[in-house]
């Protein structure tokens, strides 16, 4: 139970449940909204795009006898001599397609794309592939943009070949191909990752569950109808003396047990008062009251007061020694029960009960 204050509403969980059953509607607006937004995410997400991949090849080829010298016939002799087998040229390139992976082999792609007078942000989050095959490299990449693989795929490949060329002794490392609008593979891709979009359209929801009853609690906050007599502390201690449906006779209802309470607690004659009850029946006003005389044998139990219709009725239960106050539940406002208990209290009565009536 949650109290504002004393002056104020307080909500328990009958006059909650009580609204989530009145706006149930809410709830269905919600799963609806949260449905057609997961129907365009899948829509969305299983629209195929194009993607463009393009690919470079580096050849590592022997140095040729100008690099060397051919004047210089030591040097010569030494690269035939000694010649760098795939092996090593294998692991010199895993080293460098390594190095490009660091921050500092994006920095050098970054930067030979400033040479290109191209911004790398137009390049951002494009990745290459390095695989090699003897003494082919070879560099691809992919993304939405054909311009942007070029020129991402033309910068890699140019740092690639230098930080090779920087490692390699008696060979070089030459672009044989480079990434061009003429030689780039179109191809349709989607997302498909099922169990992560399921996740989400879980998620999603439960959010909007969980929005759609935080709205009801809201609501709820502005629900002035009485559904509990905890809800006005004056009756708070005060038993509950029958619980009645306003369309069902008294025989039906086995829990009124306001005759016994009357004749236990030795009190002659009761007066019903009622405070709104709009939706009250005057025929199961007057069932409560053919029963209880019928029980205790006795005219004890007068008929039911409207104290709001009319501020003359208060003084009418002075003819009774006791005050049963009938609350029509989601039909009384819990400003009003409270105002009709204070001013029977100032008169001085004694309320001994209340009753629930449900419509």
């Amino acid at each position: 139970m949650y109290r504002q204050s004393d002056n104020e509403i307080i909500i328990t969980f009958p006059k909650l449940w009580d609204n989530i059953k009145r706006y149930w509607w809410i709830f269905i607006v919600s799963v609806l909204a949260a449905a057609i937004i997961i129907f365009l995410t899948l829509t969305n997400e299983n629209e195929k795009m194009i993607h463009a991949e393009g690919e470079t090849i580096i050849y590592i080829q022997p140095l040729q006898e100008e690099a060397v010298g051919s004047d210089n016939f030591s040097i010569f002799m030494e690269r035939i001599l000694r010649k760098q087998t795939d092996g090593e040229i294998l692991s010199l390139t895993e080293s460098v397609a390594d190095l490009m992976t660091t921050q500092s082999g994006t920095r050098w792609v970054e930067e030979k794309l400033i040479e290109m007078n191209v911004d790398p942000e137009d390049v951002r989050g494009l990745q290459a592939k390095v695989n090699t095959s003897g003494r082919m490299v070879f560099c691809t990449s992919e993304g939405s943009d054909e311009e942007s693989v070029i020129a991402f795929l033309g910068a890699f490949t140019a740092v690639f070949a230098e930080k090779m060329n920087a490692l390699l002794q008696y060979d070089e490392a030459v672009i044989i191909q480079e990434a061009e609008s003429g030689n780039l593979v179109l191809k349709e891709v989607s997302d498909d990752d099922g169990s992560v979009l399921s996740v989400k359209n879980v998620f999603l929801v439960i959010l909007f569950l969980l929005m759609a009853y935080v709205a009801v609690f809201l609501l709820t906050m502005k629900d002035t109808y009485i559904r509990d007599k905890k809800e006005v502390s004056e009756l708070e201690d005060m038993p509950v003396l029958g619980r009645l449906r306003n369309k069902m006779p008294i025989s039906a209802n086995s829990d009124f047990i306001l005759p016994q309470f009357l004749q236990k607690q030795q009190i002659k004659t009761a007066v019903l008062v009622t405070v709104e009850g709009k939706r009250v029946r005057q025929a199961l006003i007057g069932q409560m009251c053919e029963s209880c005389n019928r029980e205790l044998g006795k005219e004890a139990v007068i008929n039911a007061v409207n104290i709001r219709e009319n501020s003359d009725n208060l003084k009418k239960t002075d003819k009774a020694d006791a005050v049963v106050l009938l609350i029509s539940i989601n039909d009384d406002k819990i400003g009003e029960v409270k105002s009709a208990v204070q001013n029977l209290l100032l008169l001085g009565e004694k309320i001994v009960g209340v009753v629930y009536i449900y419509s």
